[in-house]
Formats: structure tokens, sequence, C-alpha cells
């Protein structure tokens, strides 16, 4: 059905019509220019650290939340590395036997001023020595050890690239209820089991 319009409300009409499209190309645009900023910094982690053998993370949408509304988030980042089981020193390296750790996605720090976890970490010991907090020396002892954890210049790495990308943004890059791993070998999106 046409509508008859006068010719300058047409115009304008066009002209909306014409922008939105432009939107639309700029989102697309900005997915894929995401996208390969996110392949090639995950490319970058897996040179500067040969140890690591995967990374992935599980983002979706909980089906309850008790009474709150269920919100898509992206979780934790899972980070596997190849580990040499004949090398007994380096057990505390990995959180478990089959040398995998995962730490949290940079919102978490709820410090504005942190940009990475090395950030956060000095933050903490610095609050601490001027004697905030509960227990100021085990604070001190705590987050100089994880300052000096070699984990935690992978995190910072992996959190330098991934900061600014919004949770809706990776929703429409990789999808909604799914588990991510990227590997050498490309990315593998598969299901996840949630609550």
């Amino acid at each position: 059905m046409s509508y008859p319009f006068s010719t300058e409300t047409q115009v304008k009409l066009d002209r909306l019509e014409s922008l939105g499209q432009r939107v639309a190309d700029l989102n697309e645009e900005r997915k894929t220019l995401v996208r390969e900023a996110l392949k090639e910094g995950f490319d970058a982690v897996f040179e500067a650290f040969p140890e690591v053998k995967s990374i992935s993370w599980t983002q979706y949408a909980p089906y309850f939340n008790d009474g709150d509304a269920c919100v898509f988030h992206v979780h934790d980042y899972n980070i596997n590395l190849f580990k040499d089981h004949n090398d007994e020193d380096d057990d505390d390296y990995y959180d478990d036997d089959y040398g995998n750790w995962s730490f949290g996605r940079p919102k978490s720090f709820n410090v504005p001023v942190a940009k990475n976890y090395s950030d956060f970490y000095q933050q903490q010991i610095d609050l601490a020595k001027e004697g905030k907090g509960h227990n100021p020396e085990r604070a001190i002892e705590r987050y100089t050890e994880l300052l000096n954890d070699p984990k935690t210049k992978i995190a910072d790495v992996i959190t330098s690239f991934t900061v600014g990308v919004d949770e809706d943004l990776m929703k429409d890059i990789y999808g909604d209820d799914c588990k991510v791993t990227i590997s050498r070998e490309g990315t593998d999106i598969g299901e996840t089991y949630h609550e």
C-alpha cells in the first residue's frame, strides 16, 4: 500500500531509510573489524606464550536468575596450557592437573583506573601499604605473589585487546548459549550447558 506523502516528506523518509542502511552497514563493518582484531590478538597470545594451548569462555544469558533479569554475559576466560607432566617443579603454575586456569573479565575489577590485572594487583598492594583493608600484611604478600605470577602477564595481554569489546558485540560475533574455544588451529563454537 502506498501512502500519498508530500515530496518534502518523501525526501525525509528516503533520507531516514538511507541513514538506517548506513547504520546497518557500519554495524557490520564494526563486527568485522572487531572479529579481525580479536583474531590478531589471540594469534599474538599464542606467539608470545607458546605454553598456551587454547583460550575458551562461555557466553549466555541464564535461564533463571532468582527473579532478576536474565542478562547475557561473557563469562571467565579459561586458559589451557601445555603441561610437561615430567616437570614436577611447575605444579604451582597450574590450577589443576590438566594445565587449566581461569580469570575473570576486567569488569569484575570494580576499580575504574585498573586497566589490567597487574594494575589492579599493584593498586591493592598500595592500599595495603597505606594500612587499608582487613589484613594489610597478608594482602601485600598475596597481591605481590599474583603480580609476579607469569600467568598474570598472559591475562594482561588478553585483557589488553578484549577489554573494549562489549558483550553484545561478542554475542553478535560468536553467538549466544555457546562455548567459544580459540586455539592455533582456529575457533570452535560449541554448546554450553548452564542454569
